[in-house]
């Protein structure tokens, strides 16, 4: 290991004494210790106590800029006083209810009034939402392919889970029939084999940008 490597490790080890401490005991019971093996990473990940704004703090005290910010889904950042409020008002009138009720509509109108879409399907996860539209192409399209960029992440579903890194893989289970894997290619290559493909295949799916928003 690189020496400056090595002297970047130490110090935070350093400083993470709890967020060891912390791993060291939810490792017995989650495995890695964390709820995604993406939040997972060499030595142990850091344990978050808070956050507020732009910034969060582990359980060390230490304070961290938050580039993240639940991978998107924070646009306002932590504790938005707004946010916050509107969060405290709906709590007093319940908290899920596995039942229909007019702020789904609500929301899917506002979806609808920004966006050039006409109905909207709300889901619990991006890994949820990418595997019904998957499934709903495929049936809408009569079309049996999928076409997926390289290095893309598009959720933990078989027909997803795989090429999530630029890497080549002949593992027999990361490449399931009727599933076509796209690598990095240049712009005329990639649109000859897009319109190849295009008899056959339902939807492709690509990247926005570092947040991993999906698109189909």
């Amino acid at each position: 290991m690189h020496d400056a490597l090595q002297k970047e490790l130490a110090t935070y080890e350093k400083r993470t004494r709890k967020s060891a401490a912390a791993h060291k005991r939810a490792i017995e019971r989650i495995p890695l210790g964390v709820a995604s093996n993406y939040r997972h990473y060499e030595p142990y990940p850091l344990f978050v106590k808070d956050g507020k704004g732009s910034r969060i703090h582990d359980l060390d005290g230490n304070e961290y800029i938050d580039h993240n910010l639940c991978f998107g889904a924070l646009m306002a950042g932590h504790c938005h006083p707004a946010v916050v409020k509107a969060v405290e008002q709906e709590l007093h009138r319940g908290t899920t209810f596995g039942m229909p009720h007019d702020q789904e509509w609500e929301l899917a109108e506002e979806i609808c009034k920004r966006y050039p879409v006409e109905m909207v399907r709300f889901g619990s996860s991006g890994t949820e939402v990418t595997m019904h539209g998957c499934r709903l192409a495929r049936a809408a399209t009569g079309r049996d392919k999928i076409l997926k960029f390289e290095g893309s992440y598009h959720g933990l579903h078989d027909t997803e889970a795989q090429s999530r890194r630029l890497r080549r893989s002949r593992s027999s289970h990361e490449r399931p029939r009727r599933r076509r894997r796209s690598p990095s290619l240049s712009r005329q290559r990639r649109r000859r084999r897009v319109q190849q493909s295009r008899e056959r295949r339902a939807p492709l799916q690509g990247e926005s940008g570092p947040d991993c928003r999906h698109h189909s």
